[in-house]
């Protein structure tokens, strides 16, 4: 009988043991491939930037995609740590899961102008439109791009202005940085 008081007690230490092994393991999975994939990101960037465009475009190209991608691997992982942890301390996922569903519909349907602006920004990235350091007009506005995001470009005009412009209202783009360019200008010379 003596033995038989104790299982109840080991049956629910060997179940917080468990959870804190997924848990745990979830976290150092997280990190592991937090860690794989910046690396990979780094160097895909890297290596694709090198031929396809000079030294300058390939540095302003990492530098304006590898912030992106890096905060969306980073928000993955921890949802994914985040329902591990939730599942193992007992809570039940699935409603979660469908709420964000929901959430996420009436989100998009509520936020028409940010979802367009995200998928036009991404767009634009991915294409390399725009880098970090191209000096570009942007319809009436002009200047240097100082970030880029995944909804707007901050451009710093020549007087100092920092201009944030969201992507979903960019018609016309001038960039005229990429690749090489031009300058005019007149010379006197004397006979």
């Amino acid at each position: 009988q003596d033995k038989m008081e104790h299982l109840p007690a080991v049956e629910g230490g060997q179940r917080v043991a468990g959870g804190l092994f997924s848990i745990a393991l979830a976290l150092v999975t997280a990190l592991a491939a937090w860690e794989f994939a910046n690396a990979g990101l780094e160097r895909y960037l890297t290596r694709k930037g090198e031929n396809e465009a000079p030294a300058e475009r390939t540095s302003a190209r990492v530098r304006t995609l590898l912030p992106l991608m890096q905060r969306a691997l980073f928000v993955l992982l921890t949802v994914f740590v985040a329902l591990v942890t939730l599942a193992e301390i007992g809570i039940n996922v699935t409603p979660l899961l469908a709420g964000a569903g929901v959430l996420g519909l009436a989100v998009g349907l509520g936020a028409q102008n940010m979802v367009r602006d995200l998928i036009t920004g991404v767009s634009m990235i991915l294409e390399d439109v725009l880098a970090v350091g191209d000096v570009v007009q942007l319809g009436d506005k002009s200047g240097t791009v100082q970030a880029l995001g995944l909804r707007a470009i901050k451009l710093r005009s020549s007087d100092g202005t920092l201009h944030t412009i969201p992507f979903g209202s960019l018609t016309i783009i001038s960039n005229q940085t990429k690749d090489f360019a031009f300058a005019t200008f007149e010379a006197a010379v004397g006979y």
